[in-house]
This record gives structure tokens, sequence and C-alpha cells, in this order.
């Protein structure tokens, strides 16, 4: 839409990110191959153009199965094939499929929902049957604390952008933040020699085997970071993205 009254400015949520959850502690997504199948099966690009229209950073369809840099977050290797679904689903000893749960708060639902509804869809033609669940607001952070949800949507984000602190947060340990439930003795010890690291080559060479651990055992699905829009008059200088999310007043002027 074009307007001679406002415009947009529109920067990718630093850190941030939305994603498909799934509880590596829980069958039948204790099993790698069943969340590659579902990596593989995901409607990445129908998801980010009929949801956010476009308005972020992709974090699918990367072109790198393994890191090849301490960037993160970056596209994963998955797009949509659901040959290499199917595959991946013959290889966890459920090649017929199974029956699930995709749980979402009903206070995002205008972007949640239809990512269940297209997730449901694809999903279907490998065989797995999804029921959306939709919780009613404010509960879904109590089921994901007492780890008690097996698959669904959610959003967070990261404050500070070092890989370290992220896989710190998100890959490890007992707390709600580690969505996946994610426990690998590799990925533990890595986050607790980078975290004080001081040699910039030991710290790259465990940042990247977090990267590639992350890459190859999708504790959790990283589908896109969303932009942060702010609508300004067409007079108003000086906006500045701030890595908090609030809108800074002091830099703002009225030409």
């Amino acid at each position: 839409m074009k307007s001679k009254t406002v415009r947009i400015s529109g920067v990718p949520w630093f850190g941030g990110f939305q994603f498909i959850g799934m509880n590596n502690q829980m069958k039948p997504f204790d099993n790698v191959n069943v969340r590659l199948a579902i990596a593989h099966a995901v409607p990445y690009q129908a998801m980010f153009d009929t949801v956010l229209y476009g308005r972020g950073r992709p974090l699918f369809d990367g072109k790198n199965p393994e890191a090849n840099s301490t960037e993160w977050p970056v596209a994963l290797p998955y797009s949509t094939n659901l040959e290499k679904a199917r595959k991946y689903l013959a290889d966890a000893g459920l090649a017929n499929g199974f029956d699930t749960t995709f749980s979402f708060d009903m206070a995002v639902a205008e972007t949640a929902e239809p990512i269940a509804v297209l997730l449901q869809e694809s999903l279907a033609k490998i065989g797995i049957k999804v029921k959306i669940n939709k919780i009613p607001s404010g509960q879904q952070g109590s089921l994901l604390q007492n780890k008690e949800l097996p698959f669904f949507f959610e959003q967070s984000g990261a404050w500070l952008n070092d890989p370290d602190y992220f896989f710190r947060v998100f890959y490890q340990g007992d707390s709600r933040w580690n969505y996946g439930s994610y426990k690998n003795p590799e990925m533990e010890e890595a986050v607790k020699l980078a975290r004080y690291e001081t040699d910039p080559k030991k710290y790259e060479t465990l940042v990247k085997k977090m990267i590639t651990l992350a890459m190859t055992e999708v504790p959790i699905i990283l589908l896109w970071s969303p932009y942060l829009d702010v609508v300004l008059g067409t007079k108003i200088r000086g906006y500045k993205y701030m890595f908090h999310r609030e809108l800074e007043l002091r830099t703002l002027s009225n030409s």
C-alpha cells in the first residue's frame, strides 16, 4: 500500500524467531527422524506468504547442511519436500504416520491459526493426523514450563547477539525457554565451554558445533524472524530500531 501521509519502517526482529516446537522427550518426537520428517513437510513458503505477507527474514530453505560461520540464527537446511519427509518417517518406523495434537495460544491466533491449518494439511499428506488445540490465553506458558505440550507454535527472542547465549537459553537446561526439552551432552558441554572462552578460534569451533547439532537434530523448527514494523508520519525523522523493541522517542524529530 502506498500512502502520502505515512510510511512503514520494517526491521527483522533482532534475535527474534517464530517456530514450531516439538517436545524431544515425548514420543514420537524423541525420535530425530520424526523431527526431520516434520521439518521437511512444513509448508514454509505458503506460511510465510499467508501469515507474514513476506514481512520477515526466512529461517528456512538454507543451503548449508552444517555451520560455515558463527552467525545465528540462520536459515536452516530444510524446505518442503514430502518425499524426503516420508523417507524419514519410514526410517523412524512410522511409515503409516501417527496422530498428534498441535497447540497454540489463542492470544496469537491471528498468526498461529493459519500456521496450524496449513501445517495440518501438509502433514496429512505424509500420514500424520493433527488435531488443532487452541489454548486459552495465558495457559500456554504454564504448559510449556511443565513440559506438557508435545507439538506447538511459539515465538521468542534473545536479548544478546551472541550465539553461545542463544544456545545456552534455548537449546539446553530445564527452563521453559528450552522449548524442545532438548538434552544432548555435546551441546551442554559446548555451551559451558563457550561461555567463558576468550580464544576466538576455540570459540568459533564451539559455536559451529552447536549450530551443526541444531541443524542435524532439529530440537525445534525455526520459521522466520518477523519484522518489527513501525508506522511513521512522512515528516518524522530519526527512527532507530532498538534491541529491546521499544520505541526510542529521544531520537525522533518532526521536520
